[in-house]
């Protein structure tokens, strides 16, 4: 049997495929592989060898089409079941008539999407054939699935990513990556769709670039830049200086005197930078300074060698290698630390009177639960900085959930309505970055700190947006007051 995808105008030797059914709407997916062409041409499913260890019924039926603004085309959309329990990618192809496109839209931007939680997401890697006007997309999670345009409706926020959404509300929506990340598809092409800005998670900093003295490594670094650059991503340089022993490389721990502590500062401030000039427009030129959970200095070989003033040399130096970059100060726990925002505004103010180079205030935002913030009081930390004249910033946001609180989603997701909702209250707040992109890799489950699973990011380990995603979609949707 030939099956045709989309209108019958082609068939070629790549699309004559053996039909395996039970019924009308049934297919038995074998161990050594199984590929499904119903009649009516408009699905294709593939599944390699391996991607059961049993014969697997599998299920399909044409699904109602999805309300209007959800940008999915007419009659493409299809239930697959199970869902899930794939051992491998299964490539889901589906059809489509020209004819049903919304004008102005171009066949070459068509997408499969998943209905999830209420709302349509772009399956990652979809890739639309105009020739066959189908497009195919290799996954794991199946259900319903469909093909859209990509448009996006502020109105009908199902129909959008973040990254429209805020770029529209004139917001910087980040998220992190690291070398290693590259080689997922899923984490690389979440991140693609769903974010506008990157901070390299650790490559930037110093144990990364200078572990040894004189040994400068950069093509972690180098690889998460291009990737951002491919994507059309602006960067944040994080960090040039991070003011925490414990993540300072032995060997500058060990130097005693001040004046070779100062130089080997500015060399690691004027490489870094210089290497990457024209490309990072702005930097974190200093990370914590302030104790992790208190109101003093961090106690670094920063502070004891070269005492307070060495942040406002560190910015000095970092102005003198690139005049034309953002210049920003990082800090932990400011938002719920007792008396760290006071702490916290003080040194800022003081950098700000003395003439320092300074554009910006990012304020991390890990919340060790789901507790919080209080809303007015976090918008009054954003417009204390913006008072000043500066920029700030959520740059490393998560929430912690409990793994035995039935409601921790529900709660995770005010938490992070709450956030985003001031920052776009405040039109000093230009960027929110969230630290990770799925919960299957987040920092936090390796700490010991809190009970894992912390779940604590917008993505789910299978990559399906969670509540606090929709959450922040909407926000981003209704826009700045």
């Amino acid at each position: 049997m030939i099956a045709v995808i989309g209108r019958q105008r082609r068939v070629g030797a790549a699309l004559a495929l053996a039909l395996v059914a039970l019924s009308a709407c049934q297919v038995t997916i074998k161990p050594a592989g199984t590929t499904i062409a119903p009649a009516n041409g408009a699905l294709r499913i593939v599944a390699p060898p391996g991607a059961v260890l049993a014969d697997t019924v599998l299920t399909y039926d044409e699904a109602p089409d999805p309300p209007v603004g959800a940008g999915v085309i007419a009659g493409t959309s299809f239930d697959l079941s199970p869902a899930g329990g794939w051992r491998e990618p299964i490539a889901v192809t589906l059809g489509y008539h020209p004819a049903d496109l919304p004008p102005g839209v171009a066949e070459a931007d068509l997408q499969l999407v998943r209905f999830v939680g209420g709302s349509w997401t772009v399956v990652e890697g979809s890739a639309p054939d105009p020739a066959t006007d189908s497009v195919t997309a290799r996954t794991k999670v199946l259900g319903r699935l469909a093909v859209a345009s990509g448009a996006c409706d502020p109105a009908a926020p199902s129909s959008c990513a973040l990254r429209p959404l805020a770029d529209r509300a004139g917001l910087r929506m980040g998220a992190t990556l690291d070398p290693d990340g590259l080689a997922d598809p899923a984490y690389t092409g979440t991140l693609a769709r769903e974010f506008s800005a990157l901070t390299p998670e650790n490559a930037l900093k110093m144990y990364a670039t200078q572990n040894q003295r004189g040994v400068w490594t950069f093509d972690g670094a180098d690889a998460v830049v291009d990737f951002a650059e491919a994507h059309q991503m602006v960067v944040r340089g994080h960090t040039l200086v991070w003011s925490q022993d414990q993540f300072t490389p032995a060997w500058v721990k060990a130097i005693t005197d001040p004046e070779e502590l100062r130089r080997v500062t500015e060399e690691q401030i004027t490489t870094v930078m210089s290497r990457y000039r024209g490309r990072i427009h702005r930097w974190d030129v200093v990370n914590e300074p302030l104790a992790t959970l208190g109101t003093g200095r961090s106690g670094s070989v920063w502070d004891d060698l070269l005492g307070p003033g060495w942040v406002a040399d560190a910015f000095r130096t970092a102005h003198a290698v690139d005049p034309e970059a953002e210049l920003w100060l990082n800090e932990y726990g400011s938002d719920w630390v007792p008396g760290k925002h006071q702490a916290l505004l003080a040194l800022v103010a003081g950098l700000v009177a003395g003439g320092v180079p300074i554009h910006g205030v990012g304020l991390q935002t890990h919340r060790i639960s789901a507790a919080g913030p209080d809303r007015a009081a976090f918008e009054q930390q954003l417009r204390d900085f913006a008072a000043l004249g500066l920029q700030v910033a959520i740059t490393e946001l998560d929430v912690v959930t409990s793994p035995t609180d039935p409601q921790a989603f529900e709660k995770q997701a005010g938490a992070y309505g709450r956030i985003l909702d001031a920052c776009l209250a405040v039109a000093a707040c230009t960027e929110v970055t969230t630290w990770g992109v799925t919960d299957a890799s987040s920092w936090l489950d390796a700490q010991g700190i809190f009970p894992p699973p912390t779940r604590p990011l917008l993505f789910d380990g299978a990559y399906a947006p969670k509540p606090a995603y929709e959450t922040v979609r909407s926000e981003l949707a209704l826009g700045r007051p």
